[in-house]
């Protein structure tokens, strides 16, 4: 009994361990809009970590918050999350709905055919596809990021200036949860965002 007591005791501090050391490490994140949709719906939570993707770095295809206040000057400080297309140096192709990375077809099985289609399409009147004009070389310290949902995603494809790697928060999300609303309520000192009816999701590791 004194074993089974004692592998029982270290279970438990070793599962406090890993969540305290999740608390430090890891972004609370909730989903908000459709631009990652079908990978990432709206109002999911997550766990997304800031610190360890710096010794590992960034790769295609991983999924990264963005400072979105760095990019449009927004004094909400909102976060964007995109999926990481191309890295530093490339230079990103769309021919015939198909992403080629420095000339050499790259598949993108994350995404349907409708998606990978739309991916020259207009987000808005006045913003232009830099995608639908040819070819994008990025520079030694610039990412190329969109979002699934490539007929509802601002990204790259729009931005007015690339994303560097400073502009990254987190990268990979955890989702854990819902909620079945949210909406903003404004307060004495700004505004603020309150969801409810919260229902947990077994955790499922995406854009990792």
């Amino acid at each position: 009994m004194k074993k089974i007591g004692k592998i029982i005791y270290w279970l438990v501090l070793g599962f406090l361990g890993f969540c305290l050391l999740l608390s430090f490490s890891m972004d609370h994140i909730v989903v908000y809009g459709a631009s990652m949709e079908p990978t990432l719906f709206e109002y999911e939570v997550a766990l997304s970590d800031k610190y360890l993707y710096k010794l590992f770095g960034i790769d295609r295809f991983d999924i990264v918050v963005i400072n979105n206040v760095d990019l449009t000057n927004n004094e909400d400080e909102s976060l964007l999350i995109k999926r990481v297309i191309g890295l530093p140096g490339e230079k990103i192709t769309y021919e015939d709905s198909k992403l080629y990375i420095n000339d050499e077809y790259v598949a993108e099985s994350f995404i349907d055919d409708d998606a990978k289609t739309a991916t020259a399409s207009v987000y808005a009147p006045g913003l232009t596809n830099h995608l639908s004009e040819g070819s994008v070389t990025l520079g030694t310290d610039e990412y190329f990021v969109m979002g699934d949902n490539r007929t509802n995603s601002y990204d790259s494809r729009f931005f007015t200036k690339a994303v560097t790697l400073d502009m990254i928060v987190s990268k990979g999300l955890i989702i854990y949860g819902n909620y079945d609303s949210c909406s903003a309520v404004t307060l004495s000192d700004g505004v603020s965002v309150e969801c409810t009816g919260y229902n947990f999701i077994w955790p499922e590791f995406i854009g990792w």
